[in-house]
């Protein structure tokens, strides 16, 4: 008896199930903070809802439109430049809305926030994706030296200005997967390798708050009041969950313990409120998202394989980097978990990825 019908089925349903899962969290994780300075228990939710609705359309609307479409060239140099004088107005001429310490946001309507360095890394997977499928049509060599990673960097060196040293990183760090699993030269491995370290240690270097998030990854009770603060509270959240958790809305953390409880640090809320058990769940469906967004990929024409590891990538990646953070085991980064985090652009850009995933799917049904 088979448990799907198709191989694309799965990932809306597990889409759908993330983004239930995400929006009773958010609820839980932000009513406080809502109450306490909007005097509105509601305002994250609501707004998340507005987002998720958006989310929904995206992916029914994305998933009718045939993959090759993102490989059109006119379409891809009118995003790449959009994207790039959007990145440049936010980063350079003081447009953007500052949160946190970042300029990150424009402002849309007064009332929504739009992040472009989301969409940028929409925008290099779609790049590289051409790129690889017509070097490997061609029987090309892969090289590092292409325009597609020289996007990327130029778009990481914009964003890096805001500051957003973790986005940046992702913006830079999908398509270069891509163009690892493409294939290419011992040499360029070795050099990627040198120069990716060499550049983390430097950019950590350069700025003291990012050392100070190393040294609180290192120690976090060393500097329990300051720069240690956030992750020793993600860990007593996690420590205090036990199997099932404190139960929905019953967990401490939020009250003012643990900042950014509704956005990059919502899984610390999950696992205090649902416990091991409900941390088990949410990561086993990132697991089957990415297993069934590549057994798509594998099946594709060139072109299709790429665009879709490609989006799944991104998603996958950034569910592991930040479960890993809030556990401990990497230091502080601003990267929210998909579906699961509070976050309108992200939300969009990730119900967008899974969509084009889906489409890839469909058109492997379609041709076969």
């Amino acid at each position: 008896m088979k448990l799907w019908l198709n191989r694309w089925e799965p990932l809306v349903i597990i889409t759908i199930l993330l983004s239930l899962v995400g929006t009773v969290n958010i609820l839980s994780a932000s009513f406080v903070r809502a109450e306490q300075i909007y005097g509105d228990a509601w305002f994250f939710l609501k707004r998340h809802l507005v987002y998720l609705s958006l989310g929904m359309a995206v992916l029914a609307a994305v998933i009718r439109v045939p993959p090759a479409t993102w490989r059109n060239r006119r379409m891809l140099t009118v995003a790449t430049v959009s994207i790039g004088l959007l990145l440049l107005l936010v980063s350079f001429t003081g447009v953007g809305t500052v949160i946190n310490g970042s300029r990150r946001w424009l402002m849309v309507g007064g009332v929504l926030q739009f992040q472009p360095s989301e969409l940028a890394k929409i925008v290099v997977i779609m790049l590289a994706a051409r790129y690889l499928s017509d070097n490997r049509r061609q029987g090309g060599n892969v090289s590092l030296w292409s325009g597609p990673l020289a996007v990327a960097a130029g778009y990481a060196a914009m964003v890096l200005k805001q500051p957003d040293m973790s986005t940046a990183t992702l913006i830079v760090a999908v398509p270069l997967l891509l163009f690892l699993i493409a294939g290419v030269s011992r040499v360029a491995w070795l050099a990627l390798l040198t120069g990716g370290v060499a550049g983390l240690i430097g950019l950590a270097g350069f700025a003291s708050y990012r050392l100070a998030r190393l040294k609180a990854w290192w120690d976090p009770w060393a500097d329990f009041d300051k720069s240690g603060y956030q992750s020793a509270q993600a860990l007593i959240a996690i420590g205090a969950s036990g199997l099932t958790g404190a139960g929905l809305g019953k967990g401490y953390s939020k009250f003012n313990y643990l900042p950014e409880a509704h956005t990059d640090f919502a899984f610390a809320v999950l696992c205090q409120e649902w416990g091991i058990a409900g941390a088990v769940v949410v990561t086993v469906l990132f697991g089957l998202l990415v297993f069934y967004g590549v057994q798509v990929a594998i099946r594709a024409d060139r072109h299709g394989c790429f665009l879709s590891l490609g989006m799944i990538l991104l998603i996958g990646c950034q569910a592991a980097v930040n479960m890993a953070m809030v556990t401990g085991l990497l230091p502080v980064m601003g990267i929210p978990l998909p579906f699961i985090s509070y976050g309108g652009t992200a939300l969009l850009v990730q119900f967008f990825a899974v969509a084009v995933v889906v489409a890839v799917g469909r058109t492997n049904e379609r041709t076969a």
